[in-house]
C-alpha cells in the first residue's frame, strides 16, 4: 500500500511539474510564462529538500 502512495505522489508531482514547464515554454503570453517560471522555481526550491529526504529514506529501506 505504501509503495502505491509513493508512486501516486511522485506521479502527481511529475504531472504538475510537466504542466508548469509546458506553460512556461509554449505560452506566448510573457506575463503568464514568467509566472509559470516563478512557480516552477518555487516548486523546485520547496520540493528539493523533501524529495532528497524521501529518496534517502527509500534507499535506506532498500527500495532504491
Amino acid at each position: 500500500m505504501r509503495e502505491w502512495l509513493i508512486a501516486a505522489a511522485a506521479g502527481y508531482l511529475l504531472l504538475l511539474l510537466s504542466f508548469v514547464v509546458a506553460v512556461a515554454v509554449l505560452d506566448r503570453n510573457h506575463r503568464r510564462a514568467d509566472r509559470a517560471v516563478r512557480v516552477l522555481r518555487l516548486l523546485l526550491i520547496g520540493a528539493a529538500p523533501g524529495l532528497a529526504g524521501a529518496v534517502l529514506k527509500l534507499h535506506q529501506a532498500g527500495l532504491l
